[in-house]
């Protein structure tokens, strides 16, 4: 009986022990794939951080013209992009970006052609057109100044606006406006802009570039063939059993093309490899798989608005591609400033990267208030600003259209919108840190903000009521 009860115990010790070893060998191997999987991540996201700054830096110095000071105390000061190193190099007109003297990136600068962030040694594209192009919007339409006091706009209330706008009350929650202009019936009734920003900075418009998209498929749907309600000629999707094939521009117009897409900004998502890790943007929308039926459910994607670009650039060539929006969009509307950026592919990006000064977003705006008239002249085809403000229906809110944001609300609940104080007229351009072109044709009204501003520290709607009460109610 004594031997067997040994016998017993020790096998007992034996099983917990191999139990315990067992345990200890699944955290350590759970411990190693995690470690593996961390590296793997870091090694991805770092190039994401740097390549971000690295552009970033490039364009506000070499396109916008302000110094690496201002963009190393205002964009790259956040976290955790204040995290990395930074360098300008006036004589190759280059930026630079490495975190703990790895992951570096480098973005070039072409005059003209704004910068590029470099991918893989790939070669530059050429850019001598663009060059050329940029060279000749030298001048043009000056929006008028408001020189004597209109005796319908209330001064007092918009300059409170206005210094609200700028106002830091809260340190933990700064507002970071660089640039607010207000234009009434065509006149420029305010503007104001922050300490090292004037009326001659350009500055980043970011999604706002999207709606830049929207006019150039206007002008091009005006001007050739193009019908946005049949499928997009992707060369890609054309296989019979391609479901994608069946993918319209109006779908690409609207982000409802049902094309899988990760819109996250931190770490590596589809929209981060898209920006700062391909040498082809619109190839990896084009690449993604079908998710849902197209037309059938609302997502906002950068992808689409690139998968447009690379379109416009199939449809016309690239001559002609690189002139449309200089010589049928900015230079009738006098928008001198503007510089529109390329891939490496020599694609526009579309989703996010064009520069122009305040004054010169506005202009854009009101060339929608007008209804895509500009001094009498049709520039976007009759109905398109009708097109553009229809709501998307299952946009949360309907509050998308066709690469401009809308404030309809819910169907027959329209007090449900994204701004409640604010018209249902609303519709706007959008971009990343709080630019926006506010377009209110009933009240005659186009307003510019611009700013470096995370999201929630501006409150758009509070801003917004407080301009339009000091202007005449509608009629």
């Amino acid at each position: 009986m004594l031997a067997f009860s040994v016998n017993k115990n020790s096998s007992a010790l034996v099983q917990s022990r191999s139990r315990i070893k067992l345990i200890r060998n699944i955290f350590l191997l759970i411990f190693a794939i995690s470690i593996g999987y961390s590296i793997y991540y870091i090694s991805q996201a770092l190039p994401v951080l740097t390549g971000f700054g690295a552009k970033h830096l490039c364009s506000c110095h070499f396109v916008a013209e302000r110094t690496e000071q201002s963009v190393l105390s205002t964009e790259l000061a956040r976290y955790p992009y204040r995290l990395a190193d930074y360098q300008i190099d006036s004589e190759e007109q280059s930026a630079s970006s490495s975190i703990f003297g790895v992951a570096a990136r480098k973005a070039i600068y072409r005059p003209g052609a704004g910068c590029v962030l470099l991918v893989n040694d790939a070669a530059l594209p050429e850019v001598t057109q663009l060059q050329h192009l940029t060279a000749q919007t030298t001048s043009g339409y000056t929006i008028p100044e408001n020189t004597d006091s209109l005796n319908a706009v209330d001064y007092t209330q918009l300059q409170s606006a206005l210094d609200w706008s700028f106002a830091e009350p809260d340190p933990e929650q700064l507002k970071n406006t660089k640039a607010v202009v207000v234009v009434y019936d065509d006149t420029l009734v305010t503007e104001g802009y922050a300490s090292d920003f004037s009326a001659q900075t350009r500055m980043p418009g970011w999604s706002m570039t999207k709606s830049i998209i929207n006019a150039m498929v206007g002008i091009s749907v005006r001007q050739s063939d193009i019908d946005i309600n049949k499928p997009a000629p992707v060369p890609a999707w054309q296989k019979e059993d391609d479901p994608r094939q069946n993918i319209s521009w109006d779908d690409l117009l609207r982000m409802s093309s049902g094309l899988a897409w990760d819109e996250t900004y931190f770490g590596v998502s589809d929209v981060t490899r898209m920006l700062y890790l391909s040498e082809d943007m619109a190839e990896v929308a084009i690449n993604q798989p079908l998710e849902e039926e197209p037309g059938e459910e609302w997502y906002y994607s950068s992808g689409t608005t690139n998968i447009l670009s690379s379109l416009l650039r199939q449809h016309w060539g690239d001559e002609a591609y690189y002139a449309l929006p200089y010589q049928q969009l900015f230079r009738p509307l006098g928008m001198t400033s503007v510089v529109m950026e390329t891939d490496l592919s020599g694609t526009f990006v579309g989703s996010s990267y064009m520069m122009a000064t305040a004054r010169d977003w506005a202009k854009f705006g009101l060339l929608y208030y007008h209804d895509g008239v500009w001094q009498g002249k049709r520039i976007l085809p009759e109905g398109w600003v009708n097109y553009t403000t229809k709501p998307v229906e299952d946009a949360p809110f309907r509050k998308y259209g066709a690469q401009f944001w809308l404030n309809a609300g819910e169907r027959n609940r329209p007090d449900q919108r994204e701004f409640p104080d604010v018209p249902t007229e609303l519709f706007f351009a959008e971009g990343f840190d709080g630019q926006s072109v506010f377009v209110l044709p009933d009240h005659k009204l186009v307003i510019v903000r611009l700013g470096v501003t995370a999201r929630g520290n501006f409150d758009k709607n509070y801003f917004l009521r407080e301009v339009i009460k000091a202007f005449p109610s509608k009629n």
